[in-house]
């Protein structure tokens, strides 16, 4: 790790967002039925339209802000070799992953990454308008104030110890983690090179991975 509070912006990776058109639930349409000639009924197609349901089929809209949907799935407080800055040949800096576990986009406009090493140093980074991470996909942030072409956050990540957490635009608590020194693993110190990560992708458990998959799946 290079500082815990370098400036920073973010990356989005190759895999990470995308949008696509909304979604409509299958329309259920009940018929009214009229006799026949047999003393049954015969269905007259002429039933209420009223109750159809056009609101949750999945057709790919782009969410505004899903808690849950979007989580902090993977980050590199300690990274020496692990993770190569893509704009800059040679720098290793902190680095986190955001993974979508829903099955529609999620527009991360007005969203934000808040880091909290201590109340003194407390950082906000929001998200620009026009970020979104895909169904399924990822989003990578490189935490540093290195000059690029990739956006970056303005805070780094402590090996020691901090907590950061992922609001979406209305300011809901959407994911925390938190990690220090003394910590029950791997919720502890960081080790050089290994990254915190759920596994598998959008997991509940978190593990110490030797082989950081920054950017790419858990499994």
């Amino acid at each position: 790790m290079r500082s815990s509070f370098l400036p920073a912006v973010l990356l989005l990776a190759a895999c990470s967002g995308a949008t696509g058109p909304a979604d409509t639930d299958e329309t259920d349409v009940p018929t009214d039925s009229a006799p026949d000639d047999t003393g049954g009924t015969v269905d007259t197609g002429s039933g209420d339209t009223g109750s159809t349901d056009t609101g949750s089929t999945d057709t790919g809209t782009t969410d505004t802000g899903s808690a849950g949907a979007v989580v902090i799935n993977e980050l590199l407080a300690d990274n020496d070799a692990a993770f190569e800055d893509p704009d800059n040949a040679g720098a290793f800096e902190d680095v986190l992953e955001l993974h979508n576990t829903g099955s529609a986009a999620v527009d991360l406009s007005g969203w934000t990454l808040d880091d909290a090493e201590s109340a003194a140093s407390s950082k906000t980074f929001t998200f620009p308008n026009g970020t979104s991470i895909a169904a399924g996909g990822t989003l990578v942030v490189l935490c540093n104030g290195t000059a690029g072409a990739a956006l970056r956050t303005d805070f780094g990540l402590g090996k020691n110890g901090d907590t950061v957490t992922l609001k979406n635009g209305s300011g809901t608590l959407v994911d925390e983690v938190t990690w220090s020194d003394g910590g029950t693993a791997p919720f502890d110190a960081q080790v050089t090179d290994e990254s915190l990560a759920r596994s598998p992708d959008g997991g509940a458990t978190w593990v110490r991975d030797a082989t950081p998959t920054i950017g790419a799946s858990n499994g």
